[in-house]
């Protein structure tokens, strides 16, 4: 008998559904989603800091992307299932009876992810990269301009990709202080609000990084 491929990963995922088995739709983006992070990692195009997520199809307010550690490393039991009004964790996306502080730490970026779903319904994926080949761009205020065919989320925009710069956003308490990470909904609504039509990718001024979302 054949056994499908997505059949037998969930098969090999079934040790870890504790409490609560997710649905089929659930257990294919996570698949996606934890091949993403392997394929991204080989293709060096994020490094152990970089993050992906997607929002979860069965409730369009919520995330998944691992708790904090290397994409190389992430695993069906890294998973974890966000809130996108305010970027809570709120349990292992295969095992709901891990929930709180339980949890192992999220990555204190976790806001670019949440409010760009907020922001924008239609997006099903972010990437958060941290690539030092696009820092001299971002730095002198030159978006990237697609050349080819095959990179046409760059977009076609006339000034190039948009650049979110961290000095553009007034902090309005000392838990937003500008140390080049978006730790709170104020900065990550900021960012979010830098997308523009025509371009699926911001550049990050000062954090030689750039983000892209999918639809």
């Amino acid at each position: 008998m054949k056994v499908s491929a997505l059949e037998t990963i969930s098969l090999l995922l079934a040790p870890v559904l504790v409490s609560g088995s997710p649905s089929q739709n659930v257990t294919q983006v996570s698949i996606d989603l934890l091949d993403a992070n392997h394929i991204l990692h080989l293709l060096e195009v994020v490094d152990a800091y970089g993050h992906i997520s997607v929002r979860n199809p069965d409730n369009e307010s919520q995330f998944i992307m691992s708790f904090a550690i290397a994409p190389a490393s992430a695993t069906s039991q890294t998973l974890v299932t966000y809130d996108i009004s305010n970027a809570t964790p709120l349990h292992l996306t295969f095992n709901e009876s891990v929930v709180g502080e339980d949890i192992p730490p999220s990555f204190s970026e976790r806001f670019i992810h949440s409010q760009i779903y907020a922001a924008q319904p239609n997006v099903t994926s972010v990437i958060h990269s941290h690539t030092i080949e696009v820092l001299p761009f971002a730095a002198v205020g030159v978006g990237l301009r697609a050349q080819i065919g095959s990179a046409g989320s760059i977009g076609t925009l006339t000034n190039g990709t948009p650049i979110f710069d961290f000095n553009s956003v007034v902090p309005d308490d000392s838990d937003q202080l500008h140390d080049l990470f978006i730790r709170n909904p104020v900065l990550g609504d900021a960012l979010s609000r830098t997308f523009e039509d025509g371009s699926d990718i911001v550049l990050m001024k000062g954090l030689s990084s750039y983000l892209e979302c999918f639809e």
